[in-house]
C-alpha cells in the first residue's frame, strides 16, 4: 500500500513545482487552493505588461512578501487569482516525494483571508470555481 500524503495535499499548500504550462516550462510557486472536488491551485508570478496595464486584473492579485513570513520569495511577488489551474496530484507528489524542498508550508491566515476577499467579488473566475475555493480555503487551515 503506497505512503497516504493526505498532509500534503491540502488547500493552502504552497509548493514549488516544475510547471509545463508556462512558456517556457520552468519551476513556479503555487498555492493549493482547492482539494475537493477538484485540485486546484493559483500561480504566485510577478505581473505580466499586459496584467500591469490592465487594473482590473492587478485587482485580482495578492501581494506577497518574503516579510509576510514566506523566506522562499525573494523579491515581491503576487498570488495570480485571475485563473485556477487543475493540477494533477500524482504528479505534485511525485515532485514533492523527490524534493522536499518544493513544499513550503501553508499560507499564513492573513493571506487566506486576502485571497477570500479578492475571489469574493472576481470577474475573472467563473461562479462555481470561486464557490469552491471559498468552501476549500474556509476550513482551518493546520500543519
Amino acid at each position: 500500500m503506497a505512503p497516504s500524503h493526505d498532509w500534503l495535499i491540502v488547500p493552502g499548500r504552497v509548493l514549488t513545482i516544475f510547471s509545463i504550462v508556462t512558456k517556457p516550462p520552468k519551476n513556479k510557486h503555487i498555492i493549493l487552493v482547492a482539494t475537493n472536488p477538484i485540485l486546484l491551485g493559483f500561480f504566485i508570478n510577478s505581473p505580466t505588461d499586459f496584467q500591469r496595464r490592465h487594473s482590473h486584473l492587478m485587482d485580482e492579485m495578492v501581494v506577497l512578501d518574503k516579510s509576510d513570513g514566506y523566506p522562499f520569495i525573494t523579491h515581491r511577488s503576487y498570488i495570480d487569482c485571475t485563473c485556477a489551474i487543475d493540477f494533477e496530484e500524482e504528479d505534485l507528489v511525485a515532485q514533492v516525494t523527490a524534493d522536499s524542498n518544493r513544499d513550503h508550508k501553508l499560507i499564513t491566515d492573513d493571506t487566506r483571508q486576502k485571497i477570500l476577499s479578492v475571489i469574493e467579488s472576481s470577474i475573472m473566475l467563473e461562479g462555481g470555481i470561486v464557490a469552491i475555493i471559498k468552501k476549500n480555503l474556509s476550513l482551518p487551515i493546520k500543519e
